[in-house]
């Protein structure tokens, strides 16, 4: 029994996690994948230097409502990704 309770709990918080990203998150600025018990998130034009704010406030503002349902908490982690803009050669 405890065994199932563990897991609606996690998919009652991954319901909250999904729902923050829906009501928070504009849909054109990321893209979304779910698996059991994983959640990727893929944040789009935010840059490099703002990264790190914006993550944190996403796992706080999800964690809170976590607390509040007494659900488990969630871990985050991330990686800026760059992508280099090729030279243009003038020839």
């Amino acid at each position: 029994m405890a065994l199932i309770a563990t897991l609606i709990k996690t998919d009652d918080a991954l319901k909250v996690v999904i729902e923050h990203f829906y009501k928070n998150c504009h849909s054109d600025n990321f893209l979304g994948y779910i698996d059991k018990n994983k959640v990727l998130f893929i944040l789009i034009n935010c840059d490099a230097k703002n990264t790190p704010k914006v993550i944190n406030r996403i796992r706080s503002a999800i964690n809170k409502q976590l607390l509040k349902q007494k659900l488990p908490n969630i871990s985050v982690i991330y990686r800026s990704v760059a992508q280099k803009r090729a030279a243009q050669s003038n020839s």
